[in-house]
């Protein structure tokens, strides 16, 4: 078996195997038979390994970020310092609170996008698992007359706000779907032009019209199709066959499929839509093990941007609950209608929630999902995959308790100490400490949207 020729034919196999019930126990059977009506070397052993189902060094199974192009833009995104310290430092923040409820396999493919851009108002896709559980598709924002120099100017600001993580690391789609956009296509290029590489593409609609999927994918070019800018998201079996049919494996040899039909053995995160499928299944066989908890769904941490409703979130992902059933915090929001009005929506929302020590007003208590304990010498918070230690004397045992009540301010906490220099010179270092850690809970969005 030629790794490197039969490259595009291994990654199709792989996709039924993953995405058909009905095709893995047919491998189970007999798999030279198999392999070779797909014009594969009958290697059932070297197989194994590309499917996962022994321990093994084969190259095409699910790659590491450190070799993986697309894992080469999540270690750059991560590593890349965004100019305004305030947005580095709460990102930072939101990262660490993350990686504790996650285990490390998981973790390492989030993105943490810095921001997502919106070119519709709701989905026309209607995916039953979509974790966002958009409403019905009900308008897009147009590139006609100003809209395309305001839709630049908000590129070029967000790019100013943001610096280089910006440029592999935004998507012109959050909850929508890309191509319900006629003009997605300028969309991009703009985006390409003012920020230097292509936007990642995910769309369920890679059969509505195929030739715009054709020419969207040559003109994109081939070092952005390998480095996973382009994703089509399957939702049944029926239309796994339909894109086989109709692409060459040579065509999608890079375009990732993301399997998403309730046959295959990739996993629903309980959110959205999905937590609702999890509900109508929680007592049959049908679906036992189709859920994953936890699981991200917003690869968010950052600003979501919609152009229909002029309107910015903050967000940041988390596990999803019955506080947060999509999967993410909301922080604030703001509007806008101008590009100078986006620039000071912006900077409001850095303003308001990010602050480098917690403002007075602040009901301190720890970040939701950690378990709080009092050690010898210290104190620790835990998770399923992670533990954290913070060593400190009596005092800072002691206001860390007081946090844990939640229902103090850093000013009520500080003045009973009683004693300036204590909490001035040990204490508040020690909060800047738990805050910098991700352990500090950071207030979400008041019920009413802010201006």
């Amino acid at each position: 078996m030629n790794q490197l020729n039969d490259f595009p034919l291994i990654k199709r196999f792989r996709e039924r195997y993953q995405a058909d019930a009905e095709f893995r126990q047919a491998y189970s059977r007999n798999p030279g038979d198999l392999l070779r009506s797909f014009g594969l070397a009958a290697d059932s052993g070297r197989m194994d390994r590309v499917l996962g189902l022994v321990a093994g060094e084969s190259g095409l199974t699910s790659p590491v970020p450190d070799s993986d192009p697309a894992g080469q833009i999540i270690q750059k995104t991560l590593r890349t310092p965004i100019p305004d310290p305030r947005i580095q430092d709460w990102r930072q923040r939101q990262i660490k609170r993350i990686q504790a409820f996650y285990h490390v396999s998981v973790f390492r493919w989030i993105l943490h996008a810095p921001m997502a851009f919106e070119l519709s108002k709701g989905c026309s896709g209607r995916c039953a698992f979509c974790c966002f559980d958009p409403p019905p598709l009900s308008g897009v924002f147009r590139l006609d007359g100003p809209a395309r120099q305001l839709w630049c100017e908000i590129l070029a600001e967000s790019r100013r706000a943001l610096g280089p993580v910006m440029d592999q690391a935004a998507a012109c789609y959050f909850a929508t779907e890309p191509f319900d956009n006629p003009d997605y296509e300028t969309f991009a290029a703009d985006f390409k032009q003012i920020c230097g590489f292509w936007p990642q593409l995910t769309t369920v609609k890679c059969l509505d019209d195929v030739s715009r999927t054709r020419q969207y994918i040559s003109r994109v070019g081939p070092d952005a199709v390998q480095a996973g800018m382009v994703r089509f998201s399957v939702t049944s079996l029926k239309m796994l066959r339909a894109v086989h049919a109709e692409y060459s494996p040579e065509e999608l040899a890079h375009v990732e499929l993301l399997l998403n039909n309730p046959e295959s053995t990739w996993k629903y995160s309980p959110a959205g839509r999905a937590r609702k499928l999890q509900e109508r299944f929680a007592n049959t066989s049908q679906m036992a093990n189709k859920f994953y908890l936890p699981g991200p769904t917003a690869c968010v941490t950052g600003f979501v941007v919609n152009l229909v409703d002029r309107e910015i979130r903050l967000i940041s992902t988390c596990t999803p609950d019955q506080e947060h059933p999509h999967g993410y915090i909301l922080f604030d929001t703001a509007r806008f209608n101008t590009a100078d009005e986006y620039r000071d929506a912006l900077e409001r929302l850095v303003t308001r929630n990010m602050p480098d020590f917690p403002p007075a007003d602040w009901i301190l208590a720890f970040s939701q999902g950690f378990r709080f304990v009092r050690a010898a010498d210290g104190c620790e918070w835990s998770t399923n995959f992670l533990t954290r230690r913070v060593s400190g004397d009596g005092s800072f045992i002691r206001m860390c308790e007081m946090i844990a009540e939640g229902r103090y301010t850093w000013n009520e906490i500080s003045a009973s100490f009683g004693d300036a220099w204590i909490t001035e010179m040990y204490l508040k270092p020690k909060l800047s400490l738990l805050m910098n850690l991700g352990l500090i809970r950071e207030p979400a969005a008041r019920k009413k949207a802010l201006p």
